[in-house]
């Protein structure tokens, strides 16, 4: 009987304590959760995936198309004092082309002792032509070498590209025989020699019916053991 007492004196002691604690409590202080019965769940040792976070793109406006100027070519930089000339950037200006070759229809002087003479390109001959009188037949004319002095008294052919472009061409030349004669050594004769002091075209005509000389023992194309030209 006394234990039973006992507990009843302490159950009754505790809920006069319990009484004035209940009345001096907040009235909007929550009340604190019952114990549950079954133990929580332990917490998970993998931490939770945290959600993607979305990313924000910041756009930003296109800039305006600028309307393109044409542009106007750079000038080019002028060449330095020590850059060489052929480095420069300079536009040359083309050579000059060059001016026709003038064929004079005299040249010289052309007062005096006159000849008719035909020019008479013969192969591996050395001499000009047949030369006459005036009034004489081309039967008595003779073949010669022309004498000239350089940029004073020069043959007509000297004024073409090349000297043979006048054959079978009849000039009216100023000038006389001279009193020796130069050796051909192609045909190993000795052939008069004219001293040409001026000359005039009459143009061009068919070559007379007319034979160098040369020597009865010679041979086209046969040298002899004396030089061009030679006088005697």
């Amino acid at each position: 009987m006394k234990p039973f007492l006992l507990s009843f004196t302490l159950a009754f002691l505790a809920g006069m304590l319990a009484a004035p604690l209940a009345a001096q409590a907040p009235e909007n202080e929550p009340p604190l959760p019952a114990p549950s019965a079954a133990p929580s769940a332990a917490p998970s040792a993998a931490p939770e995936s945290a959600a993607p976070s979305e990313t924000t793109v910041e756009t930003q406006p296109a800039p305006a198309a600028e309307a393109e100027a044409p542009s106007e070519p750079a000038p080019a930089p002028a060449p330095s004092a020590d850059e060489p000339e052929e480095f420069s950037q300079k536009t040359l200006p083309p050579p000059p082309s060059p001016k026709p070759r003038v064929i004079p229809s005299r040249h010289g002087q052309t007062t005096g002792e006159t000849w008719i003479g035909h020019r008479a390109v013969i192969e591996r001959y050395a001499g000009w032509g047949w030369i006459k009188k005036e009034r004489e037949p081309w039967s008595r004319a003779r073949w010669v070498m022309i004498e000239e002095e350089p940029g004073q008294r020069m043959a007509p052919g000297r004024f073409h590209p090349r000297p043979t472009l006048d054959d079978n061409t009849q000039y009216r030349l100023y000038g006389s025989l001279a009193d020796y004669q130069g050796y051909e050594p192609n045909f190993d004769v000795f052939v008069d020699v004219f001293r040409i002091e001026g000359w005039e075209t009459l143009g061009p005509a068919e070559r007379p019916a007319l034979k160098p000389p040369r020597s009865a023992s010679s041979s086209q194309g046969r040298w002899a053991e004396r030089g061009a030209n030679l006088r005697r």
